[in-house]
């Protein structure tokens, strides 16, 4: 039951904001293992089909400018879920958040709040969410937004 609501969660709620007709979304969530292959390391990327604590995640949103337009100034919000814990990688240009999503930045600006003490510096595992903004989508184009977690 555990695996199947995790599985679940890490379909990825994607929230896009504007232009959401002229964007098409899909979102993947692969495994990353490495394995030995004639003694030799190699990393190997599948379906995430079934996933148990300590694997490693990518979890994708593709995008695709539908229209013969460009898509100026869209937003991709992904909340990181529960099950899975954000490594600090993801495409260059991601804020991110570590309040459920009420405020962005770079995560060496975040502060988390510490009843009874100084806030402290945040870090990648205390990140609920990534945003990124992309400034033009050129009609026809796409592209994909990353970020790599760890099953809890």
């Amino acid at each position: 039951m555990k695996l199947f609501a995790l599985l679940a969660a890490v379909a990825l709620p994607v929230v896009a904001v504007a232009a959401t007709n002229a964007v098409s979304l899909s979102s993947t969530v692969t495994t990353e293992k490495t394995v030995l292959t004639n003694g030799h390391p190699e990393t190997v990327v599948s379906d995430a089909k079934h996933v148990v604590p300590g694997d490693r995640l990518i979890l994708a949103t593709n995008y695709r400018n539908v229209t013969t337009q460009p898509v100026v100034h869209f937003v991709v919000t992904n909340p990181v879920p529960n099950g899975v814990i954000f490594t600090g990688d993801s495409t260059p240009g991601a804020q991110v958040s570590v309040d459920g999503g009420r405020t962005f930045g770079a995560l060496a600006a975040l502060r988390i709040a510490v009843a009874g003490v100084a806030p402290r510096q945040a870090q990648a595992t205390d990140v609920t969410h990534l945003r990124w903004t992309l400034p033009s989508i050129a009609p026809g184009a796409s592209g994909s937004l990353k970020y790599r977690g760890i099953v809890r």
